[in-house]
């Protein structure tokens, strides 16, 4: 008997129906249901019972146990066996990764054929061990992988990651842009001087509270506590739509929630941290740093630097945010309302000079004047500059008329940026 080519190919593909010969395994396949299934369709569903084996042929699925992506089958394998031959339900959810070929062979027709076939049997035992011994495998690894991921992100935003992500690939090396969110409490150092450790420890975790709730909230990830500082991220590793504006709510949110709470703790003379904050947005490297025995997850790149040389700046400007322009390119509208440009300058251990935006302290700023003043100083204009920024009559145009003095009194070539030299 000639076999269908499909069949045939099947046939010396799979592992389990190899060892016997092609015409008698083909003749299984034959009399089977064969399907051609899309993208994303259920092949199998957790928890039914198992009426039946499916024999791959060209394409691949995805093993899913309890909602989370545990293995997967490529062409030649075999699936829905085990809980045929133990009679128990499904055991997990099967489903098509690419387009599938497969054979449905039924429980009843399945169960003989094995018993017709030692060499089957034998091969059927060694595949259900190694089946076995990966699922245990990768329930380990899985079960480390997700208790790390659950330290930095909410149970809800990674239970929809994990809908179609493995957890231990959301913890791999990998390259994306994100929104990076770094918070300081100011006023730390002198804080300690005057308090208790315990005391001092318990004001900083009611105000680091804050901003961790708030993070989970717009659905970014705590990477790092830092001493008094907090590095959050926003598309790493869950991916988001809009990082950059999740994450300007994330911190407009911990102002005003930061603000409720400092009316309550000044009536009961508790001690109230203010936050400085830089946020930038770049591409990062994320992933699991250490060994096997202790790992965690983190992200790396000069822009994630950036963004605590940001948050450092605003020891200088008298705003509590400095965000970079790729934050401010990556806003909605209404968002981009709220700042306002203010300086261009070269941090730090960074070549390339950054315009800064700042929320915070600006909402009495005239942007039109400030604007004019800006643009006068940008090209090198201070007696101009000094005059407009002295109109303002604010604190943030006041700091800008002693750097327009100071470069005066410096009377060197103006790049049309100001360097720091400091963090």
């Amino acid at each position: 008997m000639s076999l269908d080519p499909a069949v045939a190919k099947a046939v010396r593909e799979s592992k389990l129906l190899s060892c016997i010969p092609e015409e008698l395994a083909g003749s299984v396949l034959e009399r089977a249901e064969k399907l051609v299934l899309e993208v994303g369709e259920l092949v199998v569903e957790e928890g039914l019972p198992s009426d039946s084996v499916f024999i791959l042929g060209e394409g691949t699925v995805s093993i899913v146990k309890d909602g989370v992506p545990i293995d997967t089958q490529e062409g030649g394998g075999v699936i829905g066996e085990m809980g045929v031959v133990l009679n128990q339900p499904r055991t997990a959810s099967v489903v098509t990764v690419t387009e599938l070929v497969a054979w449905k062979i039924s429980r009843d027709d399945f169960n003989a054929f094995v018993d017709s076939q030692p060499a089957i049997l034998k091969e059927l035992v060694r595949e259900l061990s190694e089946k076995v011994q990966l699922s245990h495998d990768g329930r380990v690894e899985n079960s480390r992988s997700v208790d790390i991921l659950r330290r930095c992100v909410s149970h809800e935003v990674l239970d929809k990651a994990l809908l179609t992500n493995k957890p231990e690939d959301l913890l791999k090396g990998q390259e994306n842009p994100a929104a990076i969110l770094f918070f300081d409490i100011k006023g730390f150092s002198t804080a300690a001087e005057s308090m208790e450790p315990q005391e001092l420890l318990q004001n900083l975790n009611d105000h680091v509270g804050v901003i961790t709730e708030s993070v989970t909230r717009h659905q970014g990830t705590v990477v790092n506590f830092i001493g008094d500082a907090v590095l959050a991220v926003f598309n790493a590793p869950i991916p988001l739509e809009q990082p950059c504006t999740e994450s300007l709510r994330c911190y407009l949110e911990c102002q005003e929630r930061l603000r409720e709470i400092h009316t309550s703790r000044k009536k009961e003379g508790k001690y109230c941290f203010e936050l400085g904050a830089g946020l930038n947005y770049g591409n990062v490297v994320s992933g699991a740093m250490g060994n096997a025995e202790r790992f965690s997850y983190t992200v790396l790149g000069d822009e994630v630097n950036l963004s605590a040389r940001l948050e450092g700046l605003t020891r200088y400007y008298p705003v509590d945010l400095i965000l970079s322009d790729a934050v401010y390119q990556h806003l909605e509208p209404e968002q981009q309302e709220l700042c306002v440009l203010l300086d261009r300058v070269q941090v730090k251990g960074r070549v390339t000079p950054v315009d800064l935006y700042g929320i915070s302290g600006t909402e009495s700023v005239d942007k039109e004047v400030y604007a004019k003043a800006l643009a006068l100083y940008l090209a090198g204009d201070f007696v101009g500059a000094s005059r407009e920024f002295g109109s303002l009559g604010t604190a943030l145009g006041g700091y800008m008329m002693s750097r327009c003095d100071e470069l005066k009194k410096a009377n060197s070539e103006w790049p049309g940026y100001y360097s720091f030299t400091v963090k």
